[in-house]
């Protein structure tokens, strides 16, 4: 991960979100639209409610975060876990709304919006009521959950076809595995 960190607390973990985000953004490019709803099997939640879920947890959490705990009652957790928005465009403005929200109550602070008197970030210091490595820990996990996703599809989609990727499943027509007898 190539970013530059600075003695600035909140700049660091903007560009940590936004370097997940992104991450995420990537691995969700990678699949076709059906693979975005498609669970792998009865335990597992697809890429499109893991995404509805960290929208319902970036609104909840991110909505006045320095003056209200991080879970509002409106929020409805379970919710998050069934029906999905029906399309990638449907997916993705929720996406895209999710992180309005975290990057708009993030982003014009300073290290003095601690609402209980502290600094909110200078290198070094711990941040309000570890606010940011909190929330940062649980929504940068999805860019893992993500690629992880994409390579358990594309391994699937390789040992149905002997080994290599279909046309549009993020390959190049490379071996998806390097088990030489499935090459």
């Amino acid at each position: 991960m190539a970013l530059e960190f600075t003695t600035s607390y909140i700049q660091d973990s903007v560009a940590v979100f936004r370097y997940y985000k992104r991450l995420a953004e990537r691995a969700m490019e990678q699949v076709t639209e059906a693979q975005l709803f498609e669970a792998l099997d009865d335990e597992a939640n697809s890429i499109a409610v893991i995404v509805k879920h960290m929208t319902g947890n970036m609104r909840s959490r991110w909505t006045d975060f320095l003056t209200t705990d991080g879970e509002k009652p409106d929020r409805n957790r379970d919710g998050e876990f069934v029906d999905p928005p029906e399309t990638r465009a449907a997916l993705m403005k929720a996406w895209e709304d999710g992180w309005a929200c975290l990057f708009g109550a993030i982003e014009p602070l300073t290290h003095h919006h601690d609402s209980r008197g502290g600094a909110l970030g200078d290198a070094g210091d711990q941040p309000a009521g570890g606010a940011l490595p909190a929330s940062c820990g649980a929504d940068c996990a999805a860019g893992e959950a993500f690629l992880r996703r994409r390579m358990a599809i594309s391994q699937r989609a390789a040992e149905q076809v002997g080994g290599v990727q279909p046309e549009g499943g993020g390959g190049r027509g490379e071996p998806a595995i390097t088990d030489p007898k499935l090459q």
